[in-house]
């Protein structure tokens, strides 16, 4: 048996309290800003608890969006990128637990 939980959403019965990565920006994200974003869909969160519990002891999240060439350094929009009216952009993150 598995001491880790499957991967799954983070929710509101999750426990991120005592979760502490070593960095603090990760571990300050998780604990008060991950939820937020979750509820307004500007990133996804997925978690791994304790086998049997909510004690998250890893996490990663997605965010993904888009810039106009107008938003962007020139440079970017040189060569295949001049051919997009708009660039995708994304961004992960992930933290285990440390004891």
């Amino acid at each position: 048996m598995s001491r880790y939980g499957r991967v799954e959403a983070l929710s509101p019965d999750h426990g991120v309290s005592a979760f502490d990565c070593g960095s603090d920006a990760q571990t300050t994200w998780l604990r008060r800003h991950a939820f937020e974003a979750q509820r307004a869909e500007t990133a996804r969160v997925y978690v791994v608890c304790l086998a049997g519990t909510s004690a998250v002891v890893g996490y990663y999240a997605l965010a993904a969006g888009s810039v106009s060439h107008a938003q962007v350094p020139p440079r970017v929009t040189k060569g295949y990128l001049a051919r997009y009216a708009a660039m995708a952009t994304s961004a992960s993150t992930g933290a285990v637990f440390q004891d």
